[in-house]
């Protein structure tokens, strides 16, 4: 019965993702990126992303149709400029392409990744440039790792590429050593190489989520051919993330704040999406000790309770560049959109998927 439960949460998101339209008051105050379903850019990657996962849940037919003609439109449009950003909705295409056996969406796919592999930039060491419609020199972001990286896991497994599974690896690494906060255990949002700082010192919840997500789906999809240093290495980072966030957990709310450790800052749902998510998906991996499904309970049932009738999931804020200051973060409106839509799927199919184990498991410790 619970299964059914999620399951009818998880529809629900996803058919108002697929009626959230392009705000043009919103997008001129921030970023022409931030838009409705309808178009080819990373917020959409994480909205599809999140219909996969609900497929991968339900078995639903339908959410395979709704993305192919989702691709194909785009595809018969002609598809955007490559970018970190556009490369996002790649993700979804991968595991798509295997899916449906489609030759033409495995092409573009290989295309694309050897874009990403070969011609964008690069910064010192060798770390991908968060470079969208803005040059972003010298920049690293956390964002990064989900919007583009788990996309060239994907591919480096679906080719047989293990020069883009190593790239990956390599990512993960030079992002967690230079994003993160050794105060904390916590990650701030960027890093420029220009200036040698981390911008603001901003410990963001949603690019923290971005780490707390990406680390368990990169595991997923290309743990067994990793290296075990670099997969050491990576889960540790993660634990400690995890349980850093434990602490700065809003124990009335389940929330976590828009800059983590700023009780002044708003409760926000991205972060706690993916901090629930993440957490289900380490304890799931073996990564975390079931310590964290309370905590990570909590939050869910945060995630529930702001998931209206319409299937609108309420309090994300909205399309966030690295700023100068933190109050900045602070000011940003929250609306709904379609990257929060896709994360709320995926919290809903992954409990969908565990909670049996977790209900037979308390089932007995009361018998």
């Amino acid at each position: 019965m619970n299964q059914l439960k999620y399951q009818y949460l998880g529809e629900k998101v996803l058919e108002r993702m697929k009626n959230i339209e392009y705000d043009r008051s919103f997008a001129d105050r921030y970023n022409p990126e931030f838009a409705g379903a309808g178009r080819f850019q990373w917020s959409t990657g994480v909205g599809l992303y999140g219909a996969w996962k609900l497929y991968e849940f339900t078995g639903d037919d339908r959410i395979i149709d709704y993305l192919c003609d989702w691709f194909d439109g785009h595809i018969q449009k002609g598809l955007p400029s490559k970018n970190i950003n556009t490369m996002c909705p790649f993700l979804t295409l991968a595991f798509l392409s295997e899916r449906t056996g489609r030759q033409d969406y495995k092409e573009l796919c290989r295309e694309w990744a050897a874009w990403l592999f070969h011609e964008l930039p690069r910064t010192e060491e060798g770390g991908f440039v968060h470079k969208t419609g803005a040059p972003n020199n010298g920049q690293l972001w956390m964002d990064t790792l989900f919007v583009s990286v788990l996309f060239l896991a994907k591919a480096g497994i679906i080719f047989n590429e293990t020069k883009y599974i190593k790239e990956a690896q390599k990512q993960f690494l030079i992002h967690t050593k230079y994003l993160t906060d050794t105060s904390t255990g916590l990650f701030f949002h960027g890093y420029t190489f220009d200036e040698k700082n981390n911008f603001s010192r901003a410990l963001w919840g949603r690019g923290n989520g971005w780490y707390a997500i990406s680390v368990p789906e990169l595991f997923d999809i290309a743990g067994n051919y990793m290296e075990d240093v670099a997969t050491d290495f990576i889960a540790e980072s993660f634990k400690t993330q995890m349980k850093a966030l434990v602490t700065y957990q809003d124990k009335d709310s389940g929330m976590w704040h828009t800059l983590i450790d700023d009780e002044t800052s708003y409760l926000e749902s991205t972060a706690t999406t993916a901090f629930a998510y993440g957490m289900l998906k380490g304890m799931q991996l073996g990564i975390l000790s079931e310590e964290y499904k309370p905590i990570a309970q909590n939050a869910l049932q945060a995630i529930i309770s702001r998931t209206k009738e319409d299937g609108t999931v309420a309090d994300a804020s909205g399309g966030t560049p690295i700023f100068d200051t933190l109050e900045e973060y602070k000011q940003v409106v929250k609306v709904p959109i379609v990257y929060e839509q896709g994360m709320a799927m995926m919290l809903y199919s992954g409990w969908g998927i565990a909670v049996e184990k977790f209900e037979n498991k308390d089932k007995e410790k009361t018998l």
